[in-house]
């Protein structure tokens, strides 16, 4: 055709390798930045709903007038376990002993509030099976300050989250507290401690 030009030009297999050489070193950079955004995201995520967990049953003590506990689950959510890593149960708590009763005679099943099921791998540690709250919103019993260790598969500590309950019953989240990076065990007498997501 007149006045087109017919110099066309593509790129060249050098200028391809370039770009793919680039390519690669950025994804180099930027998978273990994703993949430490995700391990947070899900510790953080976790934390959560264990903190609303927590929240609804103190809340639910209140509002029932009643004893309400919440317990780590067996792998069924049927039942009271040690392993909060399975995930928990929130029910009424009738005789304030941290097992959930069947109905017997005329004394009926303690209700069931909220069952939760954990999956994924991640897991909790705790120095308590269960938790009660009373009408007040106080933690039942001779029970001392609480503490919930939320860590991720590869159990760094970098990522290890903590709920801390008190004796009043308030529910806190951990925090880094000398700027290390990692969140620090609000039980311990140093300071400096931090939480640990070590294998049992």
């Amino acid at each position: 055709m007149i006045g087109q030009s017919s110099n066309q030009r593509g790129f060249t297999l050098i200028e391809l390798m370039v770009v793919i050489i680039i390519a690669a070193i950025l994804l180099t950079i930027a998978v273990p930045s994703f993949s430490s955004l995700i391990k947070r995201n899900n510790v953080d995520s976790l934390q959560s709903k264990l903190s609303s967990a927590l929240a609804t049953a103190r809340t639910e003590a209140a509002s029932r007038n009643r004893i309400i506990t919440i317990c780590a689950s067996n792998a069924g959510q049927t039942a009271c376990d040690d392993n909060w890593s399975n995930g928990w149960i929130v029910f009424e708590d009738n005789d304030g002993d941290g097992v959930i009763d069947a109905a017997t005679g005329t004394t009926p099943a303690e209700a069931l509030i909220d069952v939760y099921r954990n999956t994924g791998g991640y897991t909790v540690a705790s120095n308590t099976d269960f938790i009660s709250f009373n009408s007040q919103g106080f933690m039942t019993g001779a029970a001392d300050n609480r503490l919930l260790v939320i860590c991720e598969p590869d159990r760094a500590a970098e990522y290890a989250r903590g709920l801390f309950v008190n004796r009043s019953g308030l529910v806190m989240k951990t925090r880094d507290t000398n700027n290390d990076g990692k969140h620090n065990d609000p039980t311990s007498t140093d300071a400096a401690t931090n939480l640990s997501c070590a294998a049992p």
